[in-house]
């Protein structure tokens, strides 16, 4: 078996010399034996809040992802009723018409009916909805 001599950073690491483990493991673990980590979202198994400020989010990221794969994106041509992403896909609004559209960011700014010019983060795209 080889071994693996460091560089000597600090006297400690000048005559370090330890078992390489090249010929026993691979760089990758193996698929079989690795489990994806549970995401709680802050809720234990009851379904209650015991954790704030953890889960929720990219909604609006996610939506525009699945658009785009099914073809349901422009930039231009907006329709009343189609959905406005913006703020590189972190926040989303609805277009009702002659540039304007109807955003929620949060409770304490509330629903306001804003310019499309005016909204605070870049525009990214319309998701055409075909209502």
């Amino acid at each position: 078996m080889a071994l693996k001599t460091y560089r000597p950073l600090t006297p400690v690491s000048r005559f370090k010399a330890l078992p390489s483990f090249e010929e026993i493991t691979k760089t990758k673990p193996e698929k079989a034996l690795v489990r994806t980590l549970k995401k709680t979202g802050g809720r234990n198994n009851r379904g209650r809040l015991t954790s704030r400020h953890i889960g929720g989010g990219h909604s609006a990221r996610g939506m525009y992802t699945w658009a785009r794969m099914h073809g349901l994106t422009s930039r231009s041509n907006p329709q009343i009723g189609d959905i406005a992403i913006y703020g590189n896909g972190t926040h989303a609004a609805i277009y009702i018409g002659h540039g304007r559209v109807v955003s929620a960011l949060n409770r304490r700014v509330g629903i306001r009916v804003t310019s499309l010019h005016a909204l605070t983060a870049p525009f990214t795209t319309f998701i055409h909805t075909h209502i």
